[in-house]
Order: C-alpha cells, then sequence, then structure tokens
C-alpha cells in the first residue's frame, strides 16, 4: 500500500466525516500538481475536523503531492510519529494483548489479575513521562487474589447536579448543587455555563464527597476491559467469574464514567441471569459499588433505574425456571436485602437530577416534563422489593430473618427514600408486622 493511501485511510478512521477524497476530488487535488488553479480541490475542511493534532499532521504530510515529502515507508514514519500519536506503553500493551489472545477465557481472566497491579504501574509510569520499558511476562494459570484496593467497599451518598459533557450533548455532574434560578442559561451561553459545557471543552475537576473514594483514570484499562468482557460469558469456573466480576470493579476505578455506564454495567446486569446464584449475589454488590463511583451521565441514562436496572433486580424475586428449591436463591435474596436501600440511594441521586434537567429552560422537553412524576414509579419498584422480599416464607425462618435485619439496618435511608406517604402507609407497619413475626426477634 502506497503512503498517500495510508493517509486517506487514517483520516477516514480519524474523522467522521466520510472519506477524506471523492474520486473527483483526488483528481482535482493531484492536478495540482499541474497546474497553479486556485480552484481545485483543497481537503484542509476535512482534514480540520480530526481532533487529534497529532493525526492532522500525519495526513498532511502522507497526502503530499510531492512522493518525497511523505516520508521513505509507513514504518519509518509511524516509528517517528508514535510518540505524538500513541501513548508510550502501546507497543508492549500490544504485545500483552496478543499473549492474552492465545489463552482461553479462564486464563485471560487469572493473567489480568496477576499482572493487574503490572498493568496500573504501566499506565501511572506513561501518565508521568517515564517511557521506562515495563514489559509483562502473562502465565496461563495464575492463583492471584486481589490487592485490597480491588474489593468491594461501600461508598458515600453523593449529592446530584448538573456539569460536564459527554459525546450526546451534555453531562449531568452529581458532585455540585445547581441553582438554576441565578444562573442565565439561554442558547447564547451554552457552552460557557456553569453547569452546561460544549463537548469541544474540557469539564474542570469536580469537588470530590469527603467519604467518595479518589480513583485513578487510566484510559489504557480499557483495552484490558474489552478482553475481560468478552471473555466473561465463557469462562468455565463460578470461582474465576466471580474473580473477573472483582475485576470489573477494578476497571471501574480506573476508568471514567463512560465506560462505567456502557461497558461494565451491562455486563453486571447481564450477569444477573447468571444460573448460579453466587455470582448473581456477587454481581448485586459489583453493581452498587460501580453506580457508586459514577459522577456525571448524559440524560440518555437518566431514566436507568425504571427502565433498566429496577426491572432486571426485579427478575431475581421470582423463582428460578424448573428449581423449586427457592432455598438455592436464598444468597440472592439476602444481596438484594442488604443493598435495596444502596440501590434507593443511587436511584434518588438521578430522581433529583431529573428534576433539575426539567426545571431548565435548555433542556425543556415534552418528554421531561411529563417524567416528573416517575419518581413515584422509582419508589414503587422499592416498596415491591421491600414487600416480596420480607413476605413469611415456610420453613426458612433464617432466611427470613437475615433479610428483615438487613432492611432495618437501612431503614431510615429508605424512609427518606419512599417519603411520608408510603412510609406512613407502607414502611411503618412493615415495621410493625416484624415485631410481631416470631420470638426470633
Amino acid at each position: 500500500m502506497d503512503l498517500f493511501s495510508v493517509g486517506c485511510i487514517i483520516a477516514e478512521l480519524f474523522s467522521d466525516s466520510g472519506p477524506l477524497f471523492t474520486y473527483a476530488d483526488i483528481i482535482s487535488y493531484k492536478g495540482q500538481s499541474k497546474t497553479d488553479d486556485t480552484n481545485k480541490f483543497d481537503p484542509s475542511a476535512k482534514i480540520d475536523k480530526i481532533k487529534q493534532k497529532s493525526v492532522r499532521k500525519l495526513v498532511r504530510q502522507l497526502i503530499q503531492l510531492d512522493p518525497k515529502a511523505r516520508g521513505d515507508s509507513v514504518s519509518g514514519i509511524l516509528r517517528g510519529w508514535v510518540s505524538m500519536g500513541f501513548p508510550s506503553y502501546f507497543p508492549e500493551l500490544y504485545s500483552d494483548i496478543l499473549g492474552l489472545m492465545k489463552m482461553d477465557p479462564d486464563g485471560k481472566i487469572l493473567s489480568i489479575m496477576e499482572n493487574f497491579d503490572n498493568f496500573k504501574t504501566k499506565f501511572r509510569l506513561h501518565q508521568k513521562g517515564d517511557r521506562s520499558s515495563t514489559q509483562l511476562a502473562f502465565s496461563p494459570i495464575a492463583e492471584h487474589k486481589l490487592s485490597s484496593s480491588m474489593r468491594f467497599s461501600s461508598s458515600s451518598v453523593l449529592t446530584s447536579s448538573l456539569y460536564g459533557r459527554d459525546t450526546e450533548s451534555f453531562v449531568l455532574n452529581l458532585d455540585k448543587d445547581p441553582r438554576f434560578d441565578s444562573v442565565d442559561l439561554s442558547e447564547s451561553q451554552l457552552g460557557s455555563s456553569t453547569f452546561f459545557e460544549e463537548i469541544e471543552t474540557r469539564a474542570p475537576p469536580s469537588p470530590v464527597c469527603p467519604n467518595l473514594p479518589i480513583t485513578e483514570q487510566h484510559p489504557g484499562m480499557v483495552n484490558l476491559l474489552s478482553v475481560v468482557c468478552s471473555s466473561i460469558h465463557n469462562v468455565v469456573s463460578d470461582s474465576i467469574k466471580l474473580n473477573a466480576i472483582e475485576l470489573l470493579v477494578a476497571f471501574g476505578e480506573n476508568l471514567d464514567d463512560k465506560c462505567r455506564l456502557q461497558r461494565i454495567v451491562p455486563y453486571l446486569i447481564s450477569l444477573l441471569h447468571d444460573p448460579s446464584p453466587p455470582i448473581q449475589a456477587a454481581s448485586i454488590t459489583a453493581l452498587v459499588k460501580i453506580l457508586y463511583l459514577v459522577n456525571t451521565f448524559p440524560p440518555s441514562d437518566i431514566k436507568i433505574f425504571p427502565e433498566y436496572i429496577f426491572p432486571a433486580l426485579e427478575t431475581l424475586m421470582k423463582p428460578s425456571n424448573g428449581n423449586n428449591d427457592s432455598s438455592q436463591d436464598a444468597l440472592v435474596l439476602c444481596a438484594l436485602a442488604k443493598n435495596i436501600a444502596s440501590f434507593a440511594e443511587l436511584s434518588g441521586r438521578f430522581i433529583s437530577a431529573k428534576k433539575y434537567l426539567s426545571e431548565s429552560t435548555v433542556l425543556s422537553q415534552p418528554s421531561l416534563d411529563s417524567s416528573l412524576s416517575e419518581d413515584f414509579i422509582e419508589r414503587i419498584f422499592v416498596k415491591r422489593f421491600i414487600s416480596v422480599l420480607s413476605e413469611d416464607r415456610e420453613n426458612e425462618q433464617a432466611l427470613l430473618c437475615d433479610i428483615r435485619c438487613a432492611i432495618l439496618d437501612r431503614i431510615t435511608g429508605l424512609a427518606q427514600f419512599l417519603g411520608q406517604e408510603i412510609t406512613t402507609n407502607f414502611l411503618i407497619p412493615k415495621l410493625r408486622e416484624f415485631l410481631r413475626s416470631g420470638p426470633t426477634w
């Protein structure tokens, strides 16, 4: 392949404007070498749409009309350009992933676990400008325990607000407390408002709640996350699948909110349908952890709880197909009971953001205005969860006791989420029912 064609391919890959040249354009463009006609085609407008400055520079070099100005060879040009266009760890990471591709799904998971801290070190060195080699040697079988930083841990509540950016248009940031009445959100101020920024700008660091774990972001991790996600459903061993779930949480701590919501959350939701109760229970815990890490989300995800997460959780409370032994799902029911208040708390953040959006004159739409009552739908979901989880179960008094204790442990948060009316008419009678249920209380 000649260098001119390579430049055209790279331009098309890195832009959203389609091919750099049509047939007529390229005839006109190459005609510039024979005449000085100023009406000849100029590809600069399409090249300028490429966001990366280094890519624009490379494309302009490769499509030079003088072949000698393009360079000697593709490999020679890429060697000089790799430091501008790729992170310093790219060649080694490519080699590492190539080694992973030769393993079975179980081996991939175990190997990534074994080298997870090494990968973080490699990405951290790149961010600090250190280009020293950290080539990894993968082992197909690795008995490895995750470090304490990768274990599930509790997180504090975040306040809801608007701010930030996303590929769709805007994002909501959950770390600020917006005051729309003090900010002019007219169309002329889009991109400079306190709460909105256009896609081309970079959102400044947002304030962090005191108890929220501060996580490092390593964009290179997304390549390894893709390997884990493509392997997780083909893993044979349940124990290794549990390790994969812990890896998803670890990746969530090192990637941005877009990866958390669009890559990690869907895979955790899919694992809720795994036939193994331990996998389902671990997925519930991991889902809570990932959602607590989310600071920003696009308006398209504002109904993620009533339309996606809560319906998926609701399926877990139904009897397993062809399985009359409901005690097998005890682990799942306990996990739901322990985390139901966390899901309610997280849902409350999205409800608050949805109300702020509805109050915005910029994003006011019929679909958003009419969704103001959907906070009631989410409260009905939580009410239904509590009702089903706490119902009497014959010959399962120990399980019922554990479930009710888990609900009582976070009863204050549940009452705040459900509101006065549902708390008075439903939650308080449930408490009386718990007290009357037997000597175990």
